[in-house]
């Protein structure tokens, strides 16, 4: 810029223009020169200033995407560890099941049937392939029994009636193909066992005897008299002492409900109201039968040379003269037929003596705790 106005400052001199004029006319280039370039430089100023406040801005942007990157890869890695410790216990969830179906449905039996290599092979391959399956991989012996022994056969039914069942052959096997009747000679017979179960409901007519008396040594009337009844546990009942036994033994023994023994004697063409059961029962708790049982069966657990005895806390809130507190104690004598429960508000070594009162001999498998004192 100097330069330029120098050589136009040196070509106006040859042309002979005062110097006056020139430092005026040089003084105005000045200006508006320094005018010009002053509105460029503020125009760069305010752009640089505009760019550092959009550089601020972008600068705000990238710190806080990144602080977000961040933790999203930090809650990326806390989902991953997630998976993988999910992954694990399906793993083992996995494995527990196919232990848990292999205990359940895979075949434990020690007799396992023959598959159809081994039913082709025939007894030697049988003989020599047992001492082979009777080993696992690491060549220890199996437990329990090995391929190949003989068993114990079939277990006999014992307390059981015996009825014998006569067979004849068959009609056509008496006659000769020639149209002729053989003549059969008995030889020893055959003879197999089953177990049969027979269940029916029967209904009894009894026939009471009934006569006039007169005495063959002297002649006089002695009146008229009959056979008695039958005993029963409900008088003027239809059913039997041996019916009430078996409704008895399918309540409180084996826990069946009234109804469904209600459809079990249908299906035996026996008809029989659910309140005349629930009626029947109500009878017998009011004639104190249940009471002679529960009796007879503490006196068959005195018998016992041998009985588990143990206590547990049992709530009992039922409102009593002589209760003072909800806390009870249920006590249970279990020996090899019978099972006795006795609940007693105290937990002391009175219960034991009351229940085995008369027993001198035997022996209580226990705890170490009341009943060990």
């Amino acid at each position: 810029m100097r330069s330029m106005i120098g050589k136009l400052r040196e070509k106006l001199c040859s042309y002979g223009v005062p110097k006056r004029a020139l430092t005026a006319f040089e003084s105005q280039v000045k200006k508006a020169v320094g005018a010009v370039f002053q509105r460029k430089l503020d125009a760069a100023e305010d752009r640089l200033l505009e760019l550092m406040d959009q550089s601020s801005i972008w600068r705000l942007k990238y710190c806080r995407e990144k602080e977000r990157a961040e933790e999203l890869e930090r809650l990326v890695e806390a989902k991953d560890k997630e998976v993988e410790e999910r992954d694990k216990k399906i793993l083992e969830q996995s494995s527990f099941i196919a232990w848990l179906r292999k205990q359940v449905f895979d075949g434990d039996s020690e007799r396992h049937p023959k598959s159809p290599e081994e039913k082709t092979a025939g007894p030697e391959a049988d003989s020599s392939g047992s001492q082979s399956t009777a080993k696992d991989k690491a060549g220890k012996r199996k437990p329990g029994k090995q391929p190949g022994t003989p068993g114990h056969g079939r277990k006999k039914d014992i307390g059981t009636d015996n009825e014998r069942v006569n067979h004849d052959i068959a009609d056509r096997d008496k006659v000769c193909p020639c149209g002729g009747e053989c003549e059969l000679t008995d030889l020893p017979p055959v003879t197999s066992t089953e177990t049969d179960y027979q269940e029916k409901v029967v209904v009894r007519e009894h026939v009471r005897r009934k006569v006039i008396r007169r005495c063959k040594k002297c002649g006089r009337f002695r009146g008229i008299k009959k056979a008695p009844k039958p005993p029963k546990l409900i008088l003027r009942s239809k059913y039997s002492t041996n019916f009430w036994r078996a409704v008895i033994e399918e309540k409180y023994w084996l826990q069946r409900p009234l109804n469904r023994l209600r459809v079990k004697l249908k299906t035996l063409n026996c008809q029989v109201r659910l309140g005349t059961l629930i009626n029947g029962l109500k009878l017998l708790h009011k004639a104190d039968i249940f009471q002679a049982v529960y009796e007879e069966l503490l006196d068959r657990s005195r018998l016992a040379e041998q009985r588990h005895m143990d206590e547990t806390g049992w709530k009992v809130f039922q409102e009593t003269e002589d209760k003072q507190s909800s806390r009870w104690y249920m006590w249970v004598s279990k020996s090899v037929d019978v099972t006795v429960f006795i609940l007693d508000p105290s937990k002391s070594n009175e219960v034991i003596q009351a229940h085995l009162n008369g027993v001198t001999e035997g022996i209580i498998i226990c705890d170490r705790g009341t009943l060990s004192n």
